[in-house]
């Protein structure tokens, strides 16, 4: 099995610039933790303004990203 690959490309591929902008901040200082993968999902953990971190589900297929969620406010 080929390991999927989501580069910038691919990540910004599926967010708007001040998504990405905000989420490039959050990796810089530390807030995206417990990476885990199960299958061709990965999910992780991010810290943001409310008090339990936020669940980040990251969806993979043919080599790249095709679905993301966020437990975030809107």
């Amino acid at each position: 099995m080929r390991r999927p690959a989501f580069g910038e490309d691919a990540v910004r591929a599926l967010t708007t610039e001040e998504s990405f902008s905000r989420g490039k901040v959050y990796f810089r200082n530390n807030a995206v933790s417990d990476l885990v993968r199960h299958g061709n999902v990965l999910t992780t953990q991010v810290g943001g303004s409310e008090f339990a971190p936020y669940d980040v589900p990251v969806r993979l297929r043919d080599g790249g990203v095709t679905e993301t969620r966020c437990s975030c406010p809107l």
